[in-house]
């Protein structure tokens, strides 16, 4: 909590633990347990967010030839080899790129990233561009997902 409320930690920290340090801004955090590495896991990751940086220079390249205004405007099409796009199987994909629609294709060699307008309209609330803006009667400025989560 001391990012937060910095005087009461502070406080706290000399009533409760001064002789650790002398300020809990100065106080390292434990090092985390090593049954909590998971490298298969990391590994994975890692190849996900290189895949993301190379979404992200796409992106900026779409925006630049005015095919997008913003990133949540944007349909992102994945091309690769089964290998490269196997991390990002399982996810949610427009949740990891920042993009309203995500797909992958595993019909190319090399990756490849196709940027496109999303189809349908901005939600107001997620500000995604979705094509069930108003499925939900009681909700009509909305999209679907978004409605279902009042």
């Amino acid at each position: 909590l001391s990012p937060i409320l910095s005087f009461t930690a502070e406080e706290a920290w000399r009533y409760q633990a001064a002789p650790q340090a002398p300020s809990v801004f100065l106080w390292d955090l434990p090092a985390p347990a090593a049954r909590w590495t998971d490298a298969a896991l990391a590994a994975r990751w890692e190849k996900v967010l290189a895949v993301r940086t190379v979404v992200q220079k796409a992106l900026e390249e779409a925006r630049a030839a005015k095919v997008i205004g913003a990133s949540l405007q944007a349909r992102v099409v994945l091309t690769g080899s089964r290998e490269t796009l196997a991390p990002l199987k399982g996810l949610d994909l427009p949740e990891v790129l920042i993009v309203s629609e995500a797909s992958l294709d595993e019909t190319g060699a090399d990756l490849t990233v196709a940027v496109f307008q999303a189809a349908g309209a901005k939600c107001p609330r997620c500000w995604r561009w979705q094509s069930d803006i108003g499925s939900n009667p009681s909700q009509p400025e909305l999209c679907g997902r978004c409605a279902r989560q009042l």
